[in-house]
């Protein structure tokens, strides 16, 4: 199963694949290609332009955030991380949510819509298109085997501290946020 998940999110990150899986294992379908133009169209981020987000935040923590609109996990969720990224700003963590949708000008105006109604906030997220699905996994975290939703939480210094796959709760995201406010463990002399 995990071959066959990262393949799936292979094919959504470049070409937007008509099912998908997410951390949950099950299946969904993509959206209709019906949608209803948004004049707050969410934006098309290609990598560079991710790792510049990520470097213009250098000396704050970031949790990065990683979900699509085919996910019904990660649709379930949007409220409570809505909710959970502006609390984290007041601790001095940014919350960063990136969108494996379709990188289309339909599918930026389906999420648009999707955030607007759910969070009723269109530019909460962005659309990342990805060359190479690999490279870029293997960019973010070796570990990382393409299950969504998920989470990396990076420190002050960008060092990827933690990553956690799967739904998230209030607890979870607290201790996130504690592991990246908290100084690293030194290590011990010998």
């Amino acid at each position: 199963m995990q071959t066959a998940t990262v393949r799936l999110i292979a094919v959504a990150l470049t070409i937007g694949a008509g099912v998908q899986a997410c951390a949950s294992g099950r299946e969904t379908a993509a959206p209709s290609p019906a949608v209803r133009p948004s004049p707050d169209m969410a934006r098309v981020i290609s990598e560079a332009e991710l790792k510049t987000e990520l470097e213009s935040h250098r000396g704050r923590a970031v949790i990065l955030h990683f979900w699509a609109s085919w996910c019904v996990p990660c649709l379930a969720e949007l409220p409570l991380l809505a909710r959970l990224a502006q609390d984290s700003r007041r601790k001095g963590v940014d919350f960063l949510a990136i969108s494996l949708d379709s990188p289309s000008q339909q599918s930026a105006q389906h999420v648009s819509a999707l955030l607007a109604s759910r969070i009723r906030d269109p530019h909460w997220s962005v659309i990342l298109k990805v060359a190479d699905t690999d490279a870029f996994m293997t960019s973010i975290d070796p570990n990382w085997e393409g299950a969504i939703p998920v989470f990396f939480a990076y420190d002050r210094n960008s060092r990827l501290r933690r990553s956690l796959v799967g739904n998230i709760n209030q607890v979870e995201f607290d201790d996130l946020i504690s592991d990246l406010t908290s100084p690293l463990p030194s290590s011990s002399k010998k």
